[in-house]
């Protein structure tokens, strides 16, 4: 299997999951290096979010960013919504996956699981009217992947 230094991905994670697309499909495929990362811009309805950290928080349905290193094993970085974010492996000299210290719990990762499926499988229901419109993943392919 193919390793990547840099994946660009324009605005690709707009239309499919945003950063649960990033980190189930993108960041596993990167080196396990301090300079690998995965780069893309947020250009879809950037009105709906208050900033990056926002919008990896809703697209992922975990609380805080910072809690992605728990579970996804990568890190998101930037403050723009629209320019300058990346997503990059946790652990770049430590090797993958995470110690097991630093990994979320089976039972964290359980109702994780739990609400992502419920959240993929009924989606809330799209607003009428307004340019805005959240997109999330419209079938259980993130969720098979996880």
């Amino acid at each position: 299997n193919a390793l990547y230094d840099r994946i660009f991905l324009s605005n690709i994670p707009d239309y499919i999951g945003g950063s649960l697309a990033v980190s189930t499909y993108f960041v596993p495929v990167l080196k396990q290096a301090e300079h690998a990362l995965v780069t893309y811009n947020i250009l879809r309805n950037t009105m709906l979010f208050k900033s990056h950290n926002h919008w990896v928080s809703r697209y992922s349905l975990i609380s805080h960013p910072s809690l992605h290193r728990q579970y996804f094993g990568c890190d998101f970085h930037g403050d723009d919504l629209g320019r300058r974010v990346w997503a990059s492996p946790s652990s770049p000299h430590g090797g993958f996956p995470l110690p097991p210290k630093q990994r979320a719990t089976y039972q964290d990762i359980h109702i994780y699981m739990v609400q992502l499926f419920f959240f993929l499988a009924f989606p809330p229901p799209r607003a009428d009217g307004g340019d805005e419109q959240f997109i999330i993943p419209l079938n259980l392919l993130p969720f098979v992947a996880l």
